[in-house]
Protein backbone atom coordinates (compact mmCIF):
# COMPACT_ATOMS: atom_id res chain seq x y z
CA UNK A 1 0.00 0.00 0.00
CA UNK A 2 1.25 3.85 -0.70
CA UNK A 3 0.62 4.66 3.18
CA UNK A 4 1.74 3.29 6.37
CA UNK A 5 1.69 3.91 10.20
CA UNK A 6 4.27 7.20 10.46
CA UNK A 7 3.27 9.83 12.58
CA UNK A 8 6.26 12.19 10.94
CA UNK A 9 4.90 11.33 7.27
CA UNK A 10 3.63 14.14 5.60
CA UNK A 11 -0.58 14.09 5.38
CA UNK A 12 -2.17 11.90 3.63
CA UNK A 13 -3.46 13.57 0.01
CA UNK A 14 -7.47 12.55 -0.39
CA UNK A 15 -9.58 13.52 -3.23
CA UNK A 16 -13.18 12.54 -3.50
CA UNK A 17 -14.66 12.47 -6.30
CA UNK A 18 -18.70 13.48 -6.15
CA UNK A 19 -21.05 13.45 -8.35
CA UNK A 20 -25.06 14.60 -8.24
CA UNK A 21 -27.25 12.27 -6.24
CA UNK A 22 -24.06 11.48 -3.73
CA UNK A 23 -25.07 10.23 -0.26
CA UNK A 24 -24.58 12.77 2.73
CA UNK A 25 -24.26 10.33 4.99
CA UNK A 26 -21.65 8.78 3.21
CA UNK A 27 -19.70 11.40 2.64
CA UNK A 28 -19.61 12.39 6.66
CA UNK A 29 -19.04 8.71 7.55
CA UNK A 30 -15.53 8.95 6.26
CA UNK A 31 -14.57 12.76 6.44
CA UNK A 32 -15.70 13.33 10.01
CA UNK A 33 -13.23 10.30 11.57
CA UNK A 34 -10.55 11.88 9.32
CA UNK A 35 -11.38 15.24 10.99
CA UNK A 36 -11.30 14.10 14.54
CA UNK A 37 -8.04 11.81 13.59
CA UNK A 38 -6.37 15.33 12.93
CA UNK A 39 -8.02 17.30 15.67
CA UNK A 40 -7.21 13.97 18.36
CA UNK A 41 -3.59 13.88 17.22
CA UNK A 42 -2.84 17.44 16.99
CA UNK A 43 -1.26 17.13 13.05
CA UNK A 44 -2.62 17.17 10.01
CA UNK A 45 -2.82 13.43 9.51
CA UNK A 46 -4.94 13.70 6.38
CA UNK A 47 -5.69 16.29 3.72
CA UNK A 48 -8.69 16.45 1.76
CA UNK A 49 -10.81 17.86 -1.00
CA UNK A 50 -14.09 17.70 -3.18
CA UNK A 51 -13.31 17.10 -6.53
CA UNK A 52 -15.74 17.07 -9.75
CA UNK A 53 -15.78 15.98 -13.09
CA UNK A 54 -17.26 19.27 -14.52
CA UNK A 55 -18.79 22.72 -13.20
CA UNK A 56 -18.11 24.40 -9.60
CA UNK A 57 -20.05 21.78 -7.69
CA UNK A 58 -22.63 19.30 -6.87
CA UNK A 59 -26.15 18.04 -5.26
CA UNK A 60 -26.37 15.38 -2.52
CA UNK A 61 -29.65 13.48 -2.29
CA UNK A 62 -31.35 15.24 -0.02
CA UNK A 63 -30.64 18.35 -2.37
CA UNK A 64 -27.43 19.64 -0.46
CA UNK A 65 -25.74 21.86 -2.45
CA UNK A 66 -21.68 21.65 -2.56
CA UNK A 67 -19.09 23.75 -3.71
CA UNK A 68 -16.20 21.52 -5.87
CA UNK A 69 -12.65 22.09 -4.16
CA UNK A 70 -11.14 21.81 -8.22
CA UNK A 71 -12.05 19.72 -10.83
CA UNK A 72 -10.59 15.79 -10.94
CA UNK A 73 -8.19 16.49 -14.04
CA UNK A 74 -6.62 19.16 -12.60
CA UNK A 75 -5.70 16.82 -9.04
CA UNK A 76 -2.78 14.16 -8.37
CA UNK A 77 -2.74 12.37 -4.82
CA UNK A 78 -2.47 9.55 -2.50
CA UNK A 79 -6.09 8.10 -3.12
CA UNK A 80 -9.14 9.36 -5.10
CA UNK A 81 -12.21 8.16 -3.32
CA UNK A 82 -15.15 7.89 -5.97
CA UNK A 83 -18.59 8.29 -4.57
CA UNK A 84 -21.58 8.79 -6.92
CA UNK A 85 -24.04 6.89 -4.42
CA UNK A 86 -27.54 6.97 -5.77
CA UNK A 87 -26.89 8.15 -9.19
CA UNK A 88 -24.25 5.73 -10.22
CA UNK A 89 -25.97 4.29 -13.63
CA UNK A 90 -26.26 7.36 -14.99
CA UNK A 91 -22.64 8.41 -14.05
CA UNK A 92 -20.92 5.17 -15.69
CA UNK A 93 -20.07 6.12 -19.32
CA UNK A 94 -17.94 7.42 -21.64
CA UNK A 95 -16.81 10.53 -20.09
CA UNK A 96 -16.07 9.12 -16.07
CA UNK A 97 -14.78 6.16 -17.20
CA UNK A 98 -11.91 8.09 -19.59
CA UNK A 99 -11.79 10.06 -16.47
CA UNK A 100 -10.89 7.42 -14.43
CA UNK A 101 -8.98 6.19 -16.25
CA UNK A 102 -6.41 9.54 -16.44
CA UNK A 103 -6.57 9.42 -12.76
CA UNK A 104 -5.50 6.06 -12.38
CA UNK A 105 -2.21 7.60 -13.35
CA UNK A 106 -2.18 10.26 -11.14
CA UNK A 107 -3.10 8.95 -7.84
CA UNK A 108 -1.23 5.86 -5.72
CA UNK A 109 -4.87 4.20 -4.83
CA UNK A 110 -8.32 3.96 -6.15
CA UNK A 111 -11.32 3.74 -3.91
CA UNK A 112 -14.45 3.34 -4.45
CA UNK A 113 -17.12 4.24 -1.65
CA UNK A 114 -20.79 2.97 -1.80
CA UNK A 115 -21.74 2.13 -5.21
CA UNK A 116 -18.18 3.76 -6.57
CA UNK A 117 -16.99 0.50 -7.53
CA UNK A 118 -19.33 0.15 -10.49
CA UNK A 119 -17.85 3.30 -11.68
CA UNK A 120 -14.19 2.23 -11.24
CA UNK A 121 -15.33 -1.33 -12.64
CA UNK A 122 -17.20 0.41 -15.77
CA UNK A 123 -13.68 2.06 -16.31
CA UNK A 124 -11.94 -1.37 -16.35
CA UNK A 125 -10.17 -0.81 -13.41
CA UNK A 126 -11.08 -3.50 -11.28
CA UNK A 127 -10.45 -5.95 -13.25
CA UNK A 128 -8.53 -8.64 -11.73
CA UNK A 129 -9.27 -7.39 -8.04
CA UNK A 130 -11.43 -8.46 -5.73
CA UNK A 131 -13.62 -5.74 -4.87
CA UNK A 132 -17.24 -5.50 -2.93
CA UNK A 133 -20.16 -2.77 -3.23
CA UNK A 134 -23.60 -1.58 -1.33
CA UNK A 135 -24.82 -4.82 -0.36
CA UNK A 136 -28.11 -4.05 -2.33
CA UNK A 137 -26.37 -4.00 -5.88
CA UNK A 138 -23.76 -7.20 -4.84
CA UNK A 139 -25.84 -9.72 -7.62
CA UNK A 140 -26.34 -6.85 -10.26
CA UNK A 141 -22.43 -5.88 -9.79
CA UNK A 142 -21.29 -9.48 -10.41
CA UNK A 143 -23.28 -10.56 -13.18
CA UNK A 144 -22.45 -7.16 -14.76
CA UNK A 145 -18.66 -7.59 -13.87
CA UNK A 146 -17.10 -11.10 -14.62
CA UNK A 147 -13.70 -9.82 -14.68
CA UNK A 148 -14.01 -8.65 -11.35
CA UNK A 149 -13.74 -10.99 -7.93
CA UNK A 150 -17.22 -9.98 -6.39
CA UNK A 151 -17.14 -10.61 -2.73
CA UNK A 152 -19.37 -10.00 -0.17
CA UNK A 153 -17.53 -8.07 2.36
CA UNK A 154 -18.03 -4.58 4.40
CA UNK A 155 -14.15 -3.17 2.91
CA UNK A 156 -11.75 -5.01 0.72
CA UNK A 157 -8.03 -3.94 0.20
CA UNK A 158 -6.52 -5.39 -2.77
CA UNK A 159 -3.34 -4.39 -3.88
CA UNK A 160 -3.69 -0.16 -4.67
CA UNK A 161 -7.52 -0.85 -4.38
CA UNK A 162 -9.98 -0.25 -2.04
CA UNK A 163 -13.97 -1.02 -2.48
CA UNK A 164 -16.79 -0.53 0.65
CA UNK A 165 -20.31 -0.92 0.50
CA UNK A 166 -22.71 1.59 1.63
CA UNK A 167 -22.18 4.63 4.59
CA UNK A 168 -21.23 2.34 7.64
CA UNK A 169 -18.65 0.43 6.05
CA UNK A 170 -17.26 4.17 4.79
CA UNK A 171 -16.85 4.36 8.95
CA UNK A 172 -15.26 1.43 8.42
CA UNK A 173 -12.84 2.42 6.12
CA UNK A 174 -11.68 5.73 7.67
CA UNK A 175 -11.13 3.52 10.72
CA UNK A 176 -8.72 1.83 9.22
CA UNK A 177 -6.89 4.16 6.74
CA UNK A 178 -6.72 6.13 10.31
CA UNK A 179 -4.81 2.71 11.94
CA UNK A 180 -2.91 2.65 8.90
CA UNK A 181 -1.47 5.78 9.46
CA UNK A 182 -0.89 6.72 13.05
CA UNK A 183 -2.01 2.76 14.89
CA UNK A 184 -4.59 1.32 16.56
CA UNK A 185 -4.62 3.65 19.91
CA UNK A 186 -5.75 6.66 17.64
CA UNK A 187 -8.20 4.76 15.77
CA UNK A 188 -9.61 3.80 19.30
CA UNK A 189 -9.70 7.29 20.20
CA UNK A 190 -11.32 8.24 17.22
CA UNK A 191 -13.87 5.20 17.35
CA UNK A 192 -14.75 6.02 21.22
CA UNK A 193 -15.61 9.70 19.71
CA UNK A 194 -18.69 8.98 17.80
CA UNK A 195 -19.75 5.62 19.38
CA UNK A 196 -18.85 7.12 23.76
CA UNK A 197 -21.15 5.77 25.96
CA UNK A 198 -23.73 4.27 23.25
CA UNK A 199 -21.34 1.79 21.84
CA UNK A 200 -22.39 -1.84 21.98
CA UNK A 201 -19.83 -2.70 24.71
CA UNK A 202 -18.53 -6.61 24.48
CA UNK A 203 -20.07 -8.78 26.10
CA UNK A 204 -18.40 -10.01 29.32
CA UNK A 205 -19.34 -13.59 28.29
CA UNK A 206 -17.32 -13.41 24.95
CA UNK A 207 -14.30 -14.25 26.77
CA UNK A 208 -11.11 -12.44 28.31
CA UNK A 209 -10.39 -10.76 25.22
CA UNK A 210 -13.37 -8.86 25.13
CA UNK A 211 -13.10 -7.77 28.57
CA UNK A 212 -10.20 -6.25 28.28
CA UNK A 213 -11.00 -4.32 25.14
CA UNK A 214 -14.07 -3.05 27.29
CA UNK A 215 -11.57 -2.10 29.71
CA UNK A 216 -9.36 -0.70 27.26
CA UNK A 217 -12.39 1.18 25.95
CA UNK A 218 -12.81 2.29 29.64
CA UNK A 219 -9.93 4.16 29.74
CA UNK A 220 -9.04 6.16 26.45
CA UNK A 221 -7.44 9.20 27.82
CA UNK A 222 -5.01 7.49 30.36
CA UNK A 223 -4.37 3.63 29.34
CA UNK A 224 -4.01 1.13 31.96
CA UNK A 225 -0.64 -1.02 32.13
CA UNK A 226 -0.90 -5.22 31.00
CA UNK A 227 -0.34 -5.63 34.23
CA UNK A 228 -2.98 -3.71 35.91
CA UNK A 229 -5.82 -5.21 33.24
CA UNK A 230 -4.61 -8.41 34.10
CA UNK A 231 -5.12 -7.57 37.41
CA UNK A 232 -8.54 -6.17 37.26
CA UNK A 233 -9.45 -9.34 35.51
CA UNK A 234 -8.01 -11.73 37.54
CA UNK A 235 -5.81 -13.31 35.41
CA UNK A 236 -2.02 -13.54 34.53
CA UNK A 237 -0.05 -11.45 32.53
CA UNK A 238 0.62 -14.35 30.07
CA UNK A 239 -2.31 -15.47 29.92
CA UNK A 240 -3.98 -11.68 28.91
Amino acid sequence: MPYSKNPSAAPLQISILLFDRFSNHCLANVLEPLRAANDLSGQQVFDWNIVVLAGQGVHSSSGLRLEADAQLADMRGDILMVMPSYGFLTHANVTSSRALRAAARRFDTLAGLDTGSWLLAQAGLLDGHRATIHWDELDRFSERFSEVDVQKEAVIYDRNRITCGGASTAFALAMQLIEKQQGAALRLRVENLFSGAYAQRPDRRGGIAARAVDLMRANIEEPLPIAQLAQQLGRSQKHL
